[in-house]
């Protein structure tokens, strides 16, 4: 089915007809909606879809998505309590309703209904993964945060539960265990900005350990950051990962040559335009 170029009511009721009683049609129509943020339409084509699907969640769930990032949560809560609550023991509609709790109950409502549902055909989901670790690290309860985010990590390669791990490891003076954590993530390939902050802690451990070249560890760090810092604006903010390494080091001049590099950066992003910045020097 060909891409739908206009959002007005007379064409996306033109395509909504097209797709009635499809649910393929109206499923995939639902998505692109909600990947570009047009929510009134998802919300159109999820109520189709629900129609020519009547017996499954998937279509209810593209609804309660639909009205959650719109902060329709009144309309959100009724859908879960009401229209969808013959599929309560659907993974989606588990991890839905404790999406909602999360967001707008509190931690206590969302600690009870997780508890209740622990072992039911949502307990692995990332989601489901994702809303234990916030709570258990909101208990301050690393013997049940450690175990979910190991999961997080294995089953899904989530890189942020990842350093969480390596974070508390170093919470707990517990840095080879950390760099065990850290070195998980800087080790593949591709690097992001979470990439970097592990290279950063992971360098800070080799020092806090004393290895005999902790010195050679954390420079090459310092200066693998700061190598990436120019490969865009994006990345620019770096050298402030790699300014507390160059002090660690004792070298003034590479602390100095990046604090003046970051307030340079802060200086270019808080401009209102780019001639603007040209004109007016640093003070």
């Amino acid at each position: 089915m060909g891409e739908y170029k206009s959002t007005n009511r007379r064409s996306l009721a033109d395509l909504l007809k097209l797709c009635e009683g499809n649910a393929e049609q109206c499923r995939a129509v639902c998505f692109r909606a909600l990947v570009r943020g047009n929510y009134e339409a998802a919300l159109l084509f999820a109520g189709s879809w629900a129609e020519a699907a009547p017996d499954e969640y998937l279509p209810l769930h593209a609804r309660f998505i639909a009205l959650f990032l719109k902060g329709e949560k009144e309309e959100a809560w009724k859908l879960l309590l009401e229209q969808a609550s013959q599929f309560g023991e659907d993974a989606l509609y588990i991890d839905d309703k404790g999406l909602y709790l999360h967001t707008y109950a509190g931690a206590e409502d969302t600690r009870r209904y997780l508890r209740e549902k622990a072992r039911s055909a949502a307990g692995g989901t990332q989601v489901f993964l994702m809303l234990q670790s916030c709570v258990f690290g909101s208990d301050r309860d690393p013997e049940k945060l450690i175990p979910v985010l190991e999961r997080l990590s294995e089953e899904y390669g989530d890189k942020g539960a990842q350093f969480k791990i390596g974070m508390l490891s170093v919470m707990e003076g517990e840095y080879q265990k950390a760099r065990e954590a850290f070195r998980k993530i800087t080790s593949e390939e591709e690097f992001v900005e979470g990439t970097f902050f592990a290279l950063c802690m992971d360098a800070f451990c080799a020092y806090s350990l004393k290895e005999a070249d902790w010195e050679r560890q954390v420079a090459e760090a310092a200066e693998k950051i700061d190598r990436w810092s120019v490969l865009g604006l994006r990345l620019m903010p770096l050298r402030e990962l790699s300014t507390p390494l160059w002090e660690l080091l004792g070298n003034s001049k590479k602390v100095e040559e990046n604090k003046g590099f970051v307030e340079e950066v802060r200086r270019f992003f808080q401009a209102p335009s780019v001639l603007e910045y040209l004109e007016k020097p640093a003070q």
